[in-house]
């Protein structure tokens, strides 16, 4: 995923997360933690990448989409 904000120049994030498990997201000021979560919850938009489920691209277009 690559996002831009006036927080964030770039983000480049990827990860695996098993259902029933925490994931800690660890990070300086501005090192794009919130803005990571945002794109999660379908709230903000990546500029680039992809969110995949099980292998698959899925696209969240607002937060309902991501419930």
């Amino acid at each position: 995923l690559a996002a831009r904000s006036p927080e964030v120049l770039f983000l480049h994030a990827g990860a695996v997360v098993h259902r029933g498990r925490g994931l800690v997201l660890p990070g300086s000021t501005h090192a794009g933690k919130s803005t990571l979560v945002k794109i999660i919850s379908g709230a903000v938009q990546p500029d680039s990448g992809s969110i995949q489920l099980r292998g698959s691209p899925i696209e969240l277009k607002s937060p309902r989409d991501a419930g």
